[in-house]
């Protein structure tokens, strides 16, 4: 089994343990520092947690960014107050 294989297999538990242990919330750059932080991914670079993120199984993601829902609040334009008199 080539390198890459056996590496990326580790790594998918640690990603998964890593974003377990932060209630689920750790998007692919938090993951990433805390790999670093823990030692485990001294030659790891950001885009292999995020290639691993992307997998078909791994059951990892990170915070919805983006375009979503519009929002509900609508502006509407400001409208002359009236005038109560002299003040």
């Amino acid at each position: 089994m080539p390198e890459r294989i056996k590496r990326d297999m580790k790594l998918e538990l640690d990603i998964q343990r890593v974003w377990k242990d932060n209630f689920c919330v750790y998007g692919t750059r938090k993951i990433w520092r805390q790999l670093l932080r823990e030692g485990i991914g001294i030659a790891l670079a950001r885009c292999t947690v995020e290639r691993l993120m992307k997998k078909p199984g791994c059951k990892v993601s990170g915070a919805a960014r983006g375009a979503g829902q519009p929002s509900q609040m609508t502006y509407l334009p400001v409208q002359p107050t009236k005038s109560i008199g002299n003040l």
